[in-house]
């Protein structure tokens, strides 16, 4: 008796451990079918959403498209009066060890600033307004000619001043850039508002044939620049020490006359050459 009640006992714990088995097993089941709703729901919007955005950023992007390529040029131009303002903030900081040899005199410089005012009607309001800074000096910077190119390219409205051996001081005014293409070895540049100038005499020569060359600068060979039509012709390692002579055949491309820019020689040597940029 009583092991038929303690059979029956384990037969009704058993049944009662199944049904709570077969009750857990169903909550989880249900669970399992809710989570895995949920996570198709999350995924199903996620979907909605990424394609709301990229539908978004295409239709900014159309929109804007030319307001881009205004960007892009815009940047491309801010990167090169980046790189020109790099190199003319080098030689301000520079200008504490560089003094003028060449100018004597304010009104030498205004000979040339009165020039570039009447060139520039309205764009500067008097020739105060006309700054001047140094971009090169042979004291300083030497006489070869890769150094002289480096130093010059880029800067527009630029004076070359030399000074011979004989104390003869005259210079030339470009009011373009100096740039080479690529793999030029030569730049030739035309230029209506070039002219040639002495500072012993406080003239102006300009520029006869504006479609002939103002300045022609070479990489390669010995000469540094020609200036017009063999007007001027100065050669790399230009100091007297070395015995390189420069030349003059002024006047050809340029008004005046014998004898206005150096002297009555067709030949000299340089003691001094500077570079000045006008801005």
């Amino acid at each position: 008796m009583k092991k038929e009640s303690e059979n029956k006992i384990n037969t009704e714990s058993l049944k009662a451990f199944e049904e709570f088995q077969k009750t857990k097993k169903e909550s989880n089941l249900k669970m399992y079918k809710i989570i895995i709703i949920l996570v198709l729901i999350f995924n199903i919007v996620s979907i909605i959403f990424y394609i709301i955005f990229k539908y978004h950023i295409y239709s900014i992007r159309n929109s804007n498209s030319f307001l881009n390529e205004n960007i892009i040029e815009k940047e491309n131009e801010l990167n090169f009066v980046i790189n020109k303002n790099e190199k003319m903030m080098v030689n301000l900081i520079s200008f504490n060890y560089k003094f003028c040899y060449i100018f004597k005199k304010y009104s030498e410089i205004d000979l040339i600033r009165n020039s570039i005012f009447e060139q520039n009607p309205g764009k500067y309001k008097s020739i105060d307004d006309i700054r001047v800074l140094f971009v090169y000096q042979s004291l300083v910077n030497g006489d070869k000619k890769q150094k002289f190119i480096n130093q010059i390219l880029d800067f527009e409205n630029i004076a070359i001043i030399i000074e011979t051996t004989n104390k003869k001081r005259f210079g030339f005014y470009l009011s373009k850039p100096i740039n080479f293409n690529k793999n030029e070895t030569k730049c030739i540049i035309k230029d209506e508002n070039a002219f040639l100038f002495s500072l012993n005499n406080q003239q102006i020569f300009k520029i006869k044939d504006k479609e002939k060359p103002a300045i022609t600068i070479t990489i390669e060979g010995e000469i540094m620049f020609e200036i017009g039509d063999g007007d001027v012709i100065v050669k790399n390692n230009f100091y007297q020490d070395n015995g390189v002579e420069c030349e003059s055949n002024f006047p050809k491309n340029f008004e005046g006359n014998f004898g206005d820019l150096i002297g009555n020689k067709d030949k000299f040597y340089i003691s001094i050459l500077e570079v000045f940029h006008f801005y």
